[in-house]
């Protein structure tokens, strides 16, 4: 039988076939065609929900200053062996946006998917600004996932800009997570509500008059209203 070199044997592997040494160039290729993709693989990071459209009422100089809670941030690998998740310890950060801050009264959930490269999550550090965390890598072989469940946000200023969580690796490696977008942030400026009320006719009246009241909503869309006389609506029409 004949001996195979390595290079011949590595793309019979990938192309289940054994062909002769003068098409080894060509087996050379279908070789990276195979493994090319998983090796440029990225991870996947689903972003945090409910950072958007925050009342701006809620940010520390507001007048009902309070923390918002993020939807799970979710980071996963997309193909198992790429290596997305280095092998041994690597350092993940989270970072908020200008203007913005974590509550780090409150530390978030970090949770794994069990038996597979992830052996388990060390919290490093938790400030207003950063989350930080190493994950401990025994392998490349199955596909990896970390859910951060409880992450709470607050704009800084009612006229914070808008901004977003931004992923970051301070050592190891983790493809496709540094510079990645963890969660959009934004404010809604809130307005004080206010309704005004014209009657027609508006000078002095005899009884039996009748007359038109017409509100008008101030700093509302699409509003709904209902009358009232004397604190019952009885027959009223809204």
């Amino acid at each position: 039988m004949k001996k195979l070199t390595s290079t011949s044997f590595m793309a019979s592997f990938c192309t289940s076939n054994i062909l002769s040494k003068a098409v080894r160039p060509f087996l050379l290729t279908i070789l990276f065609g195979c493994f090319g993709s998983s090796v440029f693989a990225n991870v996947n990071v689903t972003q945090g929900s409910n950072g958007t459209n925050i009342c701006s009422n809620l940010a520390a100089n507001g007048t009902t200053p309070a923390y918002t809670t993020l939807g799970t941030i979710t980071i996963n690998e997309v193909g198992a062996g790429t290596g997305d998740f280095a092998a041994g310890t690597d350092r993940i950060v989270l970072n908020a946006p200008a203007g913005w801050q974590f509550n780090s009264g409150s530390a978030p959930s970090i949770t794994f998917t069990a038996l597979r490269n992830i052996t388990g999550i060390t919290p490093v550090s938790f400030t207003s600004t950063t989350l930080t965390f190493d994950v401990t890598v025994v392998g490349v072989g199955a596909l990896d996932l970390i859910n951060i469940t409880g992450l709470q946000v607050q704009a800084q200023l009612t006229t914070s800009s808008a901004g977003s969580v931004v992923g970051s690796v301070a050592s190891g490696t983790v493809t496709g997570l540094p510079g990645s977008n963890m969660g959009n942030l934004s404010l809604l400026t809130a307005v004080t509500p206010a309704v005004s009320i014209a009657a027609s006719p508006s000078n002095i009246i005899c009884s039996g008059t009748t007359v038109i009241f017409t509100p008008t909503p101030s700093n509302a869309t699409s509003p709904s209203y209902q009358w009232y006389v004397n604190g019952s609506c009885g027959s009223c029409v809204p």
